[in-house]
């Protein structure tokens, strides 16, 4: 086998050596002559010669002008080439599985996939799919970037030669500080999750309209410069120049300095833990804040996401600054001359004032307060106790044992009652039943029948330590709470409300979803199928936003129909095997994966016979392209018992019961269940011949050949007849 290029040495031994003889090789009609090898006196090697197509040519071997009549077949082929690879970048894992697409390629065993890598090369093997498509699977590859070419079948090689990134990894974890301000040249911390080969290539930074180069302070944090005109939030990138495949995104606060300006603050107790609250105009989350009172530099710390509050020191300036610390960089922003000092204690609102409290339950008081304040909590006519101070916003005060439905709380500071609040008791709530208890991942309804349930409308389920699901009142006996789980595992169940737990001791059991039924299995390369994925229950799918993928190459969005699952098939590019991911959105939580097969669309070319009578059941042949042991033929919108021959036949029986008194019949053809009304033939009927007389009736042997009438109803001159003479001789009629 060889190129149609030619050029390919072709050996030739002999049993003993033959140098001093004129050897020749006859590719066909072209000759070429055999060159010895000076180190192997018997044998002797000839280039192939340029052919125009590819094809089977004669290879007969010439010794002195006579043939040896040892004539063997040698096969031209097209020249193989690449042309893609995907995926070009392999997964964070040992094993991988990649697509080489080209043109002309051969099926052999000898064909092998090679990754080079310095002075190391790995061979795996290769999967010819299809004559354009070959897949390598392999695994225990180091990571690093490899050169991918195939080899073989010899002497044949694919020149081209394709890169893969193999278990190399880019990404951005944090940033530091998250916001700047606008006009001013900052410096970004950038926490990152980076290979090695990609580290030591050259890092930029990417901004809107600004780019610098990331210098590189340890294996996973860079430092970046960025300036940036215009506030609002931005999107930069982090991109490898070495290997653009690689590329990591993340996004910053750009500030307004106008808007940082403190124009007012408060000073709230005396002494020192004297507080200064000032307020901004806009959000300040993200930016890290100081007050300097001449040398002494205390931390703000950002409440409600407006204002700074600092602790004064005992002894400050008649000034205050607020500076801004973004990273290393310092900025001062306002410059205030302080008032006078308000000496009182400050109560704002208490919280919870009504809920399902009992003994021991925690009421938080809010306002302002000092470490030493001497403040007392009373619970109608129950014994005053002392209150908690939280901290400089908070103190906390415990519901007594018995207590009525409503009481009084009062604040009591050296007692002189500074503020009361009235207090609302309500009955526990009692938990009898939940539904479900074992459940799948992604989104369920929890049912939780008890009695209490009215007490408050903050109620919500909280589900380990982190998920809060949405809770929906349905009468005092009856909760729904609407879970979203992303992963399987046993998760304890609690009642709260607002962030206090008021009930729990339940487990629920997550587990994956069950593999669905799926019809149709297979489809048409040209995409369009419906698929539905069908399952045994409707929480299944109760409540999900569905999307199909289709090899990582299609995001079919899809929709729920009862108990099924509907999505689309997208073109394809090959006859082959598609996996088919289904996930849960909004974050993406993968459910199953299942196989889609892609075949080519079967096509109608003729009908054997194309008409007949209706009074009879009549077998016809179908002939056409790319028919499987799936396809069957339908006669108008019925289908009929098709036999499957080859991928260019097909079989059936049109059966009386199943004709119409229609002169001809729609013929069309489906594929596992995908019908094809593009490709469609007409099957004509026709009315039975009629006989009524034949002349003559009665004819001699001896006078030779005659001429007989038949005469009738219903002829045609489409029709071919013939007439048989006593059931042996059969002669056409004209």
């Amino acid at each position: 086998m060889a190129p149609i290029q030619g050029g390919v040495k072709v050996s030739l031994a002999f049993q003993k050596p033959l140098q001093n003889m004129a050897i020749e090789c006859m590719f066909g009609h072209i000759k070429s002559v055999c060159a010895w090898d000076n180190q192997t006196p018997s044998e002797c090697s000839c280039l192939t010669p340029i052919v125009r197509m590819e094809g089977e040519v004669c290879l007969d071997v010439s010794v002195g002008g006579v043939s040896t009549g040892n004539n063997v077949a040698f096969i031209y082929r097209n020249s193989m080439i690449i042309s893609s690879m995907t995926p070009t970048i392999g997964p964070e894992s040992h094993s991988f599985h990649i697509s080489i697409i080209g043109s002309n390629f051969v099926d052999s065993h000898e064909i092998r996939c090679e990754f080079l890598s310095h002075d190391q090369r790995f061979y795996f093997e290769a999967n010819l799919i299809s004559s354009s498509l070959i897949m390598c699977s392999g695994g225990d590859l180091e990571a690093g970037v490899y050169q991918v070419q195939l080899e073989g079948p010899k002497p044949i090689t694919y020149q081209k030669k394709l890169t893969f990134f193999h278990n190399i990894y880019f990404s951005v974890s944090d940033v530091s500080p998250r916001a700047i301000l606008a006009r001013h040249l900052h410096t970004l911390r950038i926490k990152v999750r980076i290979s090695n080969q990609i580290l030591k290539s050259s890092l930029w930074c990417n901004f809107r309209n600004f780019q610098s180069r990331a210098n590189i302070i340890s294996s996973d944090e860079l430092l970046c410069q960025v300036y940036q005109i215009h506030s609002g939030k931005i999107a930069f990138e982090i991109q490898s120049r070495s290997f653009p495949e690689f590329r990591a995104d993340y996004a910053i606060e750009v500030l307004e300095p106008l808007s940082l300006r403190f124009r007012n603050f408060n000073l709230h107790n005396e002494g020192d833990e004297t507080d200064i609250l000032f307020a901004s105009s806009m959000e300040i989350d993200g930016v890290d804040f100081y007050c300097v009172f001449g040398n002494v530099v205390v931390s703000g710390i950002v409440v409600q996401g407006t204002q700074i509050q600092c602790k004064v020191p005992s002894r400050h300036t008649s000034t205050v600054s607020i500076v801004a610390g973004f990273g290393s960089k310092m900025v001062d922003l306002s410059r205030l001359r302080m008032r006078s000092l308000q000496n009182s204690v400050s109560i704002l609102n208490v919280h919870p004032s009504t809920g399902a409290m009992k003994w021991g339950s925690q009421i938080f008081v809010l306002g302002k307060f000092k470490s030493d304040d001497n403040i007392h909590c009373k619970f109608g006519s129950e014994p005053s106790q002392r209150a908690i101070i939280f901290n400089s916003t908070a103190l906390t005060c415990v519901t007594p044992v018995s207590s009525p439905s409503e009481t009084i709380l009062s604040i009591i500071q050296e007692s002189k009652v500074l503020r009361s609040f009235r207090i609302f008791f309500d009955a526990q709530i009692q938990v009898k039943q939940i539904h479900p208890l074992q459940m799948q991942i992604g989104r369920t309804i929890i049912t939780i029948m008890g009695e209490n349930f009215g007490i408050s409308s903050g109620l919500n389920c909280q589900i380990g330590k982190y998920i809060y699901s949405t809770s929906k009142y349905v009468s005092s006996s009856l909760l729904e709470c609407d879970a979203y789980i992303r992963k399987t595992g046993n998760y304890s169940l609690a009642i709260v409300d607002d962030t206090r737990v008021v009930w729990d001791g339940a487990r629920l059991i997550v587990q994956r979803a069950s593999l669905p039924n799926i019809f149709p299995s297979s489809g048409p390369i040209a995409g369009g199928t419906l698929i539905k994925l069908s399952f045994d229950e409707i929480s299944s799918t109760s409540g999900y936003f569905f999307t199909c993928d289709f090899d990582h190459r299609e995001y079919v969005n899809a929709s729920v129909s009862g108990v099924d699952i509907e999505c689309i098939s997208p073109p394809s590019e090959f006859e082959m095997k598609s996996h088919l991911f289904v996930y849960g959105q909004p974050n993406k939580i993968l459910l199953f994966q299942v196989d889609f097969q892609y075949f080519r669309d079967p096509s109608l070319h003729s009908l054997n016979p194309s008409q007949g009578p209706r009074d009879f059941d009549l077998l016809v042949t179908i002939f056409g392209e790319d028919f499987s042991l799936a396809s069957k033929i339908w006669q108008r919108s019925i289908p009929l018992s098709s036999t499957f021959i080859s991928s260019t036949m097909l079989r059936c029986v049109f059966s009386r019961n199943q004709r119409n008194v229609d002169q001809s019949s729609v013929i069309s053809v489906s594929n596992n269940g995908v019908h094809f009304s593009s490709s469609t033939l007409t099957f004509a009927y026709i009315t039975p011949v009629k006989f009524i007389s034949i002349s003559p009736q009665i004819v001699s042997c001896e006078e030779g050949v005659q001429e007989v009438t038949v005469i009738g109803e219903n002829f045609d001159r489409q029709s071919l007849y013939q007439c048989s003479f006593g059931g042996r001789d059969s002669v056409l009629a004209d």
